[in-house]
């Protein structure tokens, strides 16, 4: 293609793939936030945590203490930030440490999160340790554990292109996709954020695959490592990236 045919759209084409890649920057510092009325029993709740063991990958056989896994949460979400796949308040994260669940907390700036900060919750969604409230998503989090026991980690991004895309994302475009994704990327309808009718959709979504979009709202990717749903998230991502330059190619190999 000659330098004629194309100019400023594929100029803007490029800018778009590369730019969450480059938006690296040095992490501002910021004051921690304020400690609610769960600090105390959270603190009490925390201290026998690192003794249970984790749940992960069958027969894994981990054990992971709560610190651990709350540093864990905040390093995960700020790459996800610095890959443009969340905005400063969008997404949430969780992962299961022993019997419980700590993700992030709501209305908070998610790349300035330091591990003190998470809130821990059962699966009954009770709060039991931290210093504010759960994610507003937090029914969505423990609807997917309690459906699938051997998820460790569930991660929700805002990811734009792969929520407008939604069913028309091809997985087949990129060869080691299927295999990172361990099935195919469910679909779920809009439905408003929050509430134990998207929670229980997700959920139903995730028993028979690893990734959903949620249409006009975003995904969720869930794994039996942190690491892993994560890396499920940004396969959805390029996956969505690649079925636009497919489409805009005008659909050819």
């Amino acid at each position: 293609m000659d330098r004629g045919t194309c100019g400023g759209p594929c100029r803007i084409f490029i800018w778009g793939l590369l730019w969450p890649y480059g938006c690296v920057g040095r992490r501002p510092k910021r004051p921690a936030l304020r400690r609610g009325r769960h600090a105390a029993v959270g603190e009490a709740a925390m201290a026998g945590v690192g003794d249970r063991p984790a749940v992960g990958a069958p027969g894994q056989g981990t054990r992971r203490g709560a610190a651990d896994a709350a540093e864990e949460v905040v390093e995960y979400y700020r790459l996800l930030y610095l890959r443009g796949q969340t905005t400063l308040l969008s997404g949430n994260i969780s992962v299961r440490v022993g019997d419980l669940v700590a993700i992030t907390p709501t209305s908070a700036p998610k790349p300035l999160l330091r591990p003190s900060d998470l809130v821990y919750i059962d699966l009954e969604g009770r709060v039991v340790g931290g210093s504010g409230a759960p994610s507003s998503e937090w029914r969505m989090h423990v609807a997917i554990y309690r459906r699938r026991p051997d998820v460790g980690a569930v991660v929700h991004t805002h990811a734009v292109l792969p929520t407008v895309l939604a069913e028309r994302i091809d997985a087949g475009l990129l060869l080691e996709s299927e295999s990172y994704l361990g099935g195919g990327i469910a679909v779920v309808p809009p439905l408003k954020p929050g509430t134990w009718e998207l929670a229980e959709a997700v959920a139903e979504a995730l028993s028979r695959a690893n990734v959903a979009v949620m249409k006009k709202h975003g995904v969720v990717a869930v794994g039996p490592t942190l690491a892993e749903a994560v890396n499920r998230a940004e396969v959805v991502n390029d996956l969505a990236w690649a079925t636009l330059a497919r489409l805009w190619l005008g659909g050819g190999p």
